[in-house]
């Protein structure tokens, strides 16, 4: 959570056999609770990854810009950027 009240969410996962029961939005609902003067959040995903993207698009980010490298490992894995305007 930076000055600017931008925070940047780094892993959230959900085990394949619990997708789709709701504690993935729990779980980000309750993060983003924990943060009311937080203005945006930002995320990064892999674009292969549709599942991740709708559930996101779904809780209110959209694709805001691209890296190469997701989060900096020096692996070159391309990413999209999502972000959510609090």
């Amino acid at each position: 959570f930076d000055p600017h009240g931008k925070a940047v969410l780094k892993q959230l996962y959900v085990k394949p056999g619990q997708q789709g029961t709701g504690i993935g939005s729990q779980v980000l609902l309750h993060l983003l609770g924990l943060m009311p003067s937080c203005r945006c959040i930002e995320l990064e995903v892999e674009p292969s990854n549709k599942g991740a993207i709708a559930f996101y698009e779904k809780h209110g980010f959209s694709i805001t810009d691209k890296v190469e490298d997701c989060g900096n490992t020096g692996h070159l894995v391309e990413a999209l950027i999502m972000t959510r305007k609090t």
